[in-house]
């Protein structure tokens, strides 16, 4: 390196820039009585997400892409596994309709 170079930082992968990270687990990945109607938890863990989180749209990005190879569970880029699944879909139609508009 040339005395006058300036040395480039090292890229830290995303998810130790999210808000999660060193938290509670179950807050995210609660048990599978609560996957059914969320709890006071989940509650919390989507609201860290949704209005603290610098890497949301990079989590749910990769959640989403998880998923096409099988189920995946927990709070993922503040949206549950149902909320993830509905988003799917909604995205397969728009790119449907996209598609025959040509």
């Amino acid at each position: 390196m040339d005395a006058n170079e300036v040395p480039r930082p090292l890229e830290v992968p995303w998810y130790y820039q999210a808000a999660c990270e060193g938290e509670w687990t179950n807050d995210w990945f609660p048990d599978d009585r609560e996957y059914r109607g969320g709890t006071p938890n989940s509650e919390r863990a989507k609201q860290i997400c949704n209005t603290v989180c610098t890497v949301r749209l990079e989590c749910l990005a990769e959640a989403m892409i998880e998923e096409q190879k099988g189920p995946r569970f927990g709070i993922r880029g503040g949206l549950t596994a149902t909320e993830r699944r509905s988003l799917a879909k909604k995205l397969r139609r728009y790119y449907a309709a996209v598609k025959e508009l040509g």
